[in-house]
């Protein structure tokens, strides 16, 4: 079965994956570690298994044999705190860690498989074959142990250790219990989307992944114009939350060439733009300057349309009692969709 899984899924997208020379044999054994301080590795022997292969290879080695260390260790722990550790000085792509489950399971069972070989064809060299007692018997427990838990639940607890989102939808939808939760933390007023609100688990490219396995295109978030998770995205924002992280009351040259490529996107009489975080920002400072401009005070609105909510944006479109009378404003009705229309219209 593991070696059924590893050929038909897990071969095909490890050739994807990045790839650099490897050790391909960091288990305990060739480990050197510092004699006063024993979980500090200072060096590696045995360089007779070097190979140009997947770079999560060295990390699956490394695990299957940490995982058989001591067999009352949570094997999610040990394997999550392993990547972690590996990811914080060479970080891991979230594809990586999803294979690692599988090629763990794979190199323990080869070491058995080979293992039992050599003995069938070497039976006077059994005895010396075991580098340790036991460990075989060890292996074979492990594997069970990881049978036992399922990729699911080990894939997230190692993508939880690398900071990760879950890939895997959940076991079970509680939205009962996840809305109670929310509604204590956030406030009773924290709205949500559809009477059955959509619990999602995860985001990649137009796609939005429901914990019930479902995929959802996403047509209604503004982020599908780059998509979900875009990799140049993320290296950006990773890139300059690493150098600088400050609003604009401060000088410094990246905010300047990013707006100077901003504005050279928008007609030549628009040179300048106010940088905010928010819709509500950005409606509430263009309202503030049409105030200014022209002196009044009114606004045109799109009826039944959401604009921030910001106190002032809230009183052009007051729904519901005790909001503030709202200033003189007129709402006109949504623009008729080019191919679908409510049925009122």
């Amino acid at each position: 079965m593991i070696f059924d899984q590893m050929e038909t899924d897990v071969l095909p997208r490890l050739k994807k994956l990045r790839h650099q020379v490897i050790h391909q044999d960091a288990h305990t054994h060739n480990l050197l570690v510092n004699q006063e301080r024993t979980e500090e590795v200072i060096g590696l022997i045995d360089f007779g298994d070097m190979v140009y292969g997947p770079l999560i290879c060295e990390l699956a080695v490394a695990a299957s044999s940490f995982v058989c260390e001591d067999l009352s260790d949570d094997p999610i722990q040990v394997m999550g705190e392993l990547a972690e550790a590996y990811d914080r000085v060479l970080p891991l792509e979230a594809e990586e860690i999803d294979l690692l489950y599988d090629l763990v399971l794979a190199r323990q069972a080869m070491n058995i498989t080979i293992t039992e070989m050599r003995k069938t064809l070497y039976p006077d060299d059994a005895p010396h074959i075991d580098l340790e007692e036991g460990l075989m018997d060890k292996i074979a427990q492990n594997i069970e142990h990881l049978l036992g838990l399922g990729r699911v639940r080990v894939t997230d607890g190692i993508r939880a250790a690398c900071h990760f989102p879950p890939y895997f939808p959940a076991e079970q939808s509680d939205e009962e219990g996840l809305i109670a939760r929310r509604q204590r933390l956030m406030g009773k007023h924290a709205t949500h989307f559809y009477k059955q609100p959509l619990h999602l688990e995860r985001g990649e490219g137009v796609w939005l992944y429901g914990a019930d396995g479902r995929r959802y295109l996403d047509c209604y978030n503004n982020i599908p114009t780059v998509g979900h998770g875009h990799p140049q995205v993320i290296q950006a924002i990773t890139r300059q939350a690493s150098a600088l992280n400050t609003h604009t009351r401060y000088l410094y040259r990246a905010i300047l060439d990013y707006t100077e490529k901003l504005t050279n996107t928008l007609p030549d009489h628009l040179t300048a733009c106010i940088l905010v975080n928010s819709g509500s920002e950005a409606n509430d400072v263009a309202f503030q300057i049409a105030q200014f401009i022209t002196g009044k005070r009114g606004a045109v609105i799109m009826r039944d349309a959401y604009h921030g909510i910001t106190q002032s944006i809230i009183a052009l479109f007051a729904r519901s009692p005790g909001h503030p009378a709202c200033p003189p404003c007129r709402g006109v009705a949504c623009p008729r969709h080019l191919y679908r229309t409510l049925p009122e219209w």
